[in-house]
């Protein structure tokens, strides 16, 4: 009898994986359920239960789990016969949990997140892409690396973007003053 068609559920990597119904024509049937999610939809990429590899259940010999990195989960499975299957997911925007070897659902500070994404109220989330300022604030460097030169205008520390307008002298870069009266356009010094 192979996995697939199991009636019950199975516990793997601490996450308890419904099977029932999945021969019948019920297109969510057999899907896992996942915590916090309805029947086959997690409330984030679900730590590795979607990749059951199909094995006779009755020579299933071992189910090992480990992090495979830090933002991977990896299951192997093994037969009898010392038939082993591997499979790994991503656990982004989550680490992977080292003391429960799978996905970690939760966080409670960003470093239980994946690079890129920041902990806010309990659940990792991609962090807002945002340019910042050269330290002479000439130029905009966006997160990708590219730049933005600034002239006339300075580069706003708030924002990160270029300054488009003036209303100081210091809204423009070095050698140039702000017309704050008419253009509030930034000009160069005695031209």
């Amino acid at each position: 009898m192979k996995i697939k068609h199991i009636v019950g559920s199975l516990l793997i990597a601490g996450v308890c994986v419904a099977m029932a119904g999945m021969a019948s024509g019920d297109p969510g049937a057999g899907v896992p359920a996942h915590p916090g999610g309805t029947r086959g939809v997690p409330p984030h990429p679900a730590p590795a239960v979607g990749n059951l590899p199909s094995l006779d259940l009755v020579t299933l010999r071992s189910v090992s789990v480990s992090c495979a990195s830090e933002d991977v989960a990896q299951q192997k499975f093994c037969d009898t016969n010392n038939s082993c299957t591997t499979t790994r997911d991503s656990c982004f925007p989550y680490k992977c949990d080292s003391a429960a070897k799978t996905c970690a659902m939760t966080c409670s500070v960003d470093a239980h997140c994946s690079k890129g994404a920041k902990c806010a109220a309990g659940k990792c989330e991609l962090a807002p892409q945002v340019p910042t300022c050269s330290a002479d604030r000439a130029t905009s460097i966006h997160p990708t690396g590219a730049t933005s030169r600034c002239l006339p205008f300075a580069c706003d520390r708030g924002t990160g973007a270029c300054s488009k307008v003036c209303g100081t002298t210091d809204d423009c870069a070095p050698g140039f003053v702000c017309d704050s009266t008419g253009s509030r356009s930034c000009n160069r010094v005695g031209g």
